[in-house]
């Protein structure tokens, strides 16, 4: 399931790649990610609920699903449903591939974890996988890489920057 997990998600990377960002597209015109994905959606957890947890050791850094995830109760972090795509904001996290796309939640539960994850949710008109899709995409995690601010070791992905990578737009 691995290999075949795997190999999917290498034929998303290339589809993507075609489709987005290689080459001039009839009737496309360039946007940027932001004009397609919504980044850091509001959630709603109050402190104390019982909530799904995952940590950024359970990103993974080949495949879509976190390795695992417990139950804590929530105090601080970032909050994120199904659908969404947890980006790691901070070295070497990013630089490592650590991603996930949330789907193992039940029907409208709010999970939540570290606040070094970007998450990232398609406009509603657009399958909640493209942003996973575009945050495997090698240009845009040298994109993310090239945004990072901070100290060195402890860097950090500036998002007022990263909502400006260029995207190919299709038509209706």
């Amino acid at each position: 399931l691995h290999r075949q997990t795997a190999t999917l998600e290498k034929m998303t990377e290339t589809l993507f790649r075609q489709w987005f960002v290689q080459g001039e597209k009839e009737n496309w015109e360039i946007g940027t990610i932001a004009d397609l994905i919504e980044f850091n959606p509001k959630r709603s957890l109050t402190k104390g609920t019982l909530a799904p947890f995952i940590e950024m050791s359970e990103l993974s850094t080949s495949t879509f699903a976190p390795t695992g995830w417990y139950y804590r109760e929530f105090n601080s972090g970032t909050k994120f449903t199904n659908g969404d795509t947890l980006l790691a904001r901070i070295t070497p996290c990013l630089e490592n591939g650590k991603t996930a796309y949330i789907s193992m939640l039940g029907e409208n539960e709010i999970a939540w974890g570290s606040t070094e994850y970007i998450v990232m949710r398609p406009k509603p008109e657009i399958h909640p996988f493209f942003a996973y899709a575009v945050a495997r995409n090698e240009d845009f995690r040298a994109f993310a890489e090239s945004c990072m601010q901070g100290s060195s070791g402890r860097q950090r992905v500036d998002l007022n920057n990263l909502v400006g990578f260029e995207i190919f737009m299709p038509s209706e």
